[in-house]
């Protein structure tokens, strides 16, 4: 509470200078939502968007459980608070690009996101864009894309709001949102904290104990020790308007991170060895200036991220007490800027320019072995695109991307797709793209010691999507759905393996195909005085090694890679009867092989499981005091599952929520 404290002490005289009465009188907006069927803009492309229900109701969980449960992204999950890599159509983590408000979230060192330190609360928006569509804001994301987006609302005089959770494992939630302003500027403020000792205890598998009475071998009650984490963050953002055609957006977060890395499930030493710890601290600043008119737009924007972490691997050394075997010490700082224009004609004809300098620079280093790295590098990029609609039948888009790395012109990025709407009088639209991306090697991949390979090929690819999207209205039934089919064709796969050096390596895989299908769907209505909303999402994926199988052995060539489920889904759907909420939330993985040689073993497959969670929530008012609150099940059925091999994840378990707005 005291971290609260201290933050609306530091930002009361923002407020007070916010409730000065504007001399404009101002009405009210009245917001009408439909749901256009075509666009010229994402012609082709297959994007989700996160329902807004999904986002009110999980403000207290991390991005990486909104993407497992609401999308067909696969999330590889190191554990409850622990690290967690997002991965589309069978590619790998690194194939994901991640922003906040168009600054990159992937790491420059490894080239991955931890979507377990991104809060849901962080965002107004939520947008999932598989493969092709990520193109337009990023190259390199050979599996797609997600983005966060923070918004004003002009219309906002004055809004409180403060959330309070208590949960299984000594769990504990703070989310306090500060909103005031005017028609001509804005300030947000929103402030996390997020506490567990996270200590669940666990029927642990991959150790066996012989009974002497029975003769049977036992798997041990174990518990999760050593695996506390403590997320603290605050998000700033001001908006102004200094004309009408103009909107300057400024925003900052900051968080810190402290967290303990549990022992593998396999290990059975001491406790007191092999003790991990991360702590890590980021800053994060976007500015945009805006300025539109009738048949243009321009933005220019500016961004800058540092983070520093510290990673220590410790054991207790008799008489002399923990002694560091790893002290990791690394800091990464970005800079970044943008310029985009679009213009758009009187005959439906919309052109978009875009160009990016970045900027960034990585220190590495183990002060126990001394060993590590220094390395900066430059970036540039510029995107070309049209899109034109035809008749309101026929969406067409065409793209072009160049990038330039370390002054050096890379192969160019093309995309072409289209919508087109089968019946003239029905919102039945046909869906079908085509296009190829680039990625460059981390420097991770490159210099990382001991194991970085300079000789490592870029990963290059050819992508095809093709698929049906329709949308109606039926009675007082609002009914979505797409169905999309795809195939990628991946040059030069970036893979670590454990080297006969005794450490890993990347190496490139000759060739990785991954094909498939998605399919989703939504419907959304009411019955009698129950208004629902349900959502659902499948997919079907083959990633297959096609490597020379003398590299890679005959036991790997064309089987499915490590950890990529051939079938996963999940279910939302939420009912509401006046102020009475439930929510229901479905996930399920299908069986998963640790190596690409699909060898059905205790210790290479993981088992599928189906994921069941529950939330009842009740809202009211007093007056202008909007009061709520919410009481979730996770792992309703009490399923043993693994993400990832020897770490453990909780049975069920609880989270009790008040909160208070007004």
């Amino acid at each position: 509470m005291k971290f609260f404290v201290a933050i609306c002490l530091i930002l009361l005289s923002t407020f007070v200078a916010f409730s000065q009465p504007d001399t404009i009188l101002n009405i009210e907006n009245v917001e009408i939502f439909g749901h256009r069927a075509g666009s010229s803009k994402s012609a082709g492309m297959s994007v989700n968007e996160i329902d807004s229900a999904v986002l009110s109701s999980q403000k207290t969980r991390a991005l990486s459980d909104i993407l497992a449960e609401n999308s067909t992204v696969f999330i590889k999950n190191y554990g409850r608070g622990a690290f967690a890599t997002a991965a589309f159509r069978g590619t790998a983590a690194s194939h994901t690009k991640a922003d906040w408000n168009g600054l990159p979230l992937n790491s420059p060192m490894s080239g991955v996101t931890d979507f377990s330190l991104i809060p849901v609360f962080l965002a107004d928006e939520l947008s999932v864009k598989h493969g092709s569509a990520s193109l337009e804001d990023h190259g390199g994301g050979l599996g797609g894309s997600v983005s966060l987006q923070n918004s004003a609302n002009w219309t906002n005089q004055l809004s409180v709001s403060y959330l309070q959770s208590i949960g299984s494992y000594k769990s504990y939630n703070e989310h306090l949102k500060l909103s005031a302003g005017n028609s001509k500027l804005q300030s947000k403020t929103r402030a996390y904290s997020t506490v567990s000792a996270n200590d669940f205890t666990f029927v642990n598998r991959m150790v066996g104990v012989w009974d002497s009475i029975s003769g049977k071998l036992v798997n041990p009650l174990d518990t999760n020790t050593f695996a506390d984490f403590r997320f603290q963050g605050v998000i700033q953002e001001f908006y102004a308007k200094p004309t009408r055609n103009q909107i300057v957006a400024l925003r900052y977060w900051g968080q810190s991170v402290n967290r303990s890395l549990p022992q593998a499930t396999s290990f059975e030493g001491s406790e007191d060895s092999n003790r991990n710890r991360q702590t890590q601290f980021d800053h994060k600043f976007t500015s945009d200036f805006k300025v539109i008119s009738t048949k243009s737009s321009s933005n220019f924007s500016l961004a800058y991220s540092s983070s520093s972490s510290v990673y220590e691997l410790s054991n207790l050394i008799s008489g002399r007490g923990f002694a560091s075997v790893i002290y990791a010490k690394s800091s990464e700082k970005m800079a970044l800027a943008r310029y985009g224009f679009s213009y758009a004609s009187k005959r439906n004809l919309n052109v978009d320019l875009k160009s990016e300098l970045q900027h960034f620079s990585i220190q590495n280093i183990d002060t126990v072995s001394n060993n590590g790295y220094t390395r900066a590098r430059t970036d540039a990029s510029v995107v070309c695109s049209a899109d034109k609609s035809f008749n309101d039948r026929l969406f067409l888009k065409i793209l072009c991307r160049q990038e330039i790395s370390e002054v050096k012109f890379q192969p160019i990025i093309p995309y072409i797709g289209l919508d087109y709407k089968v019946l003239a009088k029905k919102n039945i639209f046909l869906k079908a793209n085509f296009s190829r991306n680039f990625k460059q090697p981390s420097l991770n991949d490159l210099y990382w010691f001991p194991g970085g390979n300079p000789n490592l090929l870029p990963e290059k690819g050819e992508t095809g999507e093709l698929g049906f999207r329709t949308l109606f209205d039926l009675h007082n039934y609002h009914i979505e759905g797409e169905l999309t089919t795809f195939r990628s064709d991946i040059q030069n796969w970036i893979i670590w393996l454990p080297s006969v050096k005794g450490y890993w390596q990347p190496f490139n895989i000759e060739r990785v195909v991954t094909q498939g299908f998605e399919f989703s769907a939504k419907i959304s209505g009411k019955i009698s005085k129950i208004s629902y909303k349900v959502v659902g999402n499948y997919s079907f994926t083959s990633a297959k090694n096609l490597g020379n199988p003398m590299v890679w052995g005959s036991v790997s060539y064309g089987q499915q890679l490590a950890y990529v489920p051939k079938h996963s889904g999940n279910l939302f759907a939420q009912f509401q009867y006046k102020s009475f909420i439930i929510n229901w939330q479905h996930t399920s993985y299908s069986e998963r092989f640790t190596t690409s040689a699909a060898q059905i073993g205790t210790r290479n497959r993981m088992y599928p499981y189906f994921m069941n969670d529950v939330a009842f929530s009740y809202k009211f008012s007093i007056k202008k005091l909007r009061l709520s609150a919410d009481f979730k099940i996770f792992n309703l059925f009490n399923e043993v599952y693994h993400s990832m091999l020897y770490r453990p994840m909780p049975r069920r378990n609880f989270l009790l929520s008040i909160g208070v707005e007004f």
